[in-house]
């Protein structure tokens, strides 16, 4: 499975991938053919691995609520990850992004975030929800480029949610 925006794409990663970026990121970027990139993946997708690839080999339906890459159309290189935070029950999901630092502010994460909250809207997800810091403001303005609406701060976070357009 494979999303596409204008100029980029996202890809969930699955539990081969997990694994390997896991235990060996460069093999990832040779199996893949994705230009070897030092500042990712991240270090809060490194913590999230272990857990997302145990949540997979219970639950194969996990893939797509879990996370993804985004990768340049053109280049295949790797822009940073989004994804949600698991599966929902009640049709409610909580997505977050990074975007590697030298690609950030050119509007890889907003085109990312509408690709991906379009997908959710497709599965019959009704409500997205975001969080970010409030000195955060390009992440706040992602949210915003995106009609997330503010919902509360609670001290220094600010919490979001977008619901699907049950008018088309």
């Amino acid at each position: 499975m494979k999303l596409f925006g204008h100029r980029i794409m996202l890809k969930p990663i699955d539990l081969d991938m997990a694994k390997m970026l896991a235990i060996n990121p460069l093999e990832f970027f040779t199996l893949y053919e994705i230009p070897l990139d030092h500042d990712w993946p991240s270090v809060a997708l490194q913590a999230l691995l272990p857990m997302y690839s145990e949540r997979l080999v219970q639950d194969p339906s996990e893939i797509g609520y879990g996370p993804w890459l985004i990768l340049h159309k053109e280049t295949n290189e790797i822009l940073g990850e989004i994804g949600f935070k698991g599966k929902s029950s009640n049709h409610v999901v909580d997505i977050g992004y990074q975007i590697v630092p030298r690609m950030r502010r050119i509007g890889y994460a907003s085109e990312a975030v509408y690709v991906l909250c379009n997908w959710a809207f497709d599965q019959g997800i009704v409500m997205i929800t975001a969080s970010c810091d409030k000195f955060n403001y390009n992440s706040q303005r992602v949210l915003f480029h995106n009609n997330f609406l503010l919902v509360r701060q609670e001290y220094d976070l600010l919490y979001y949610h977008k619901r699907r357009d049950i008018n088309g």
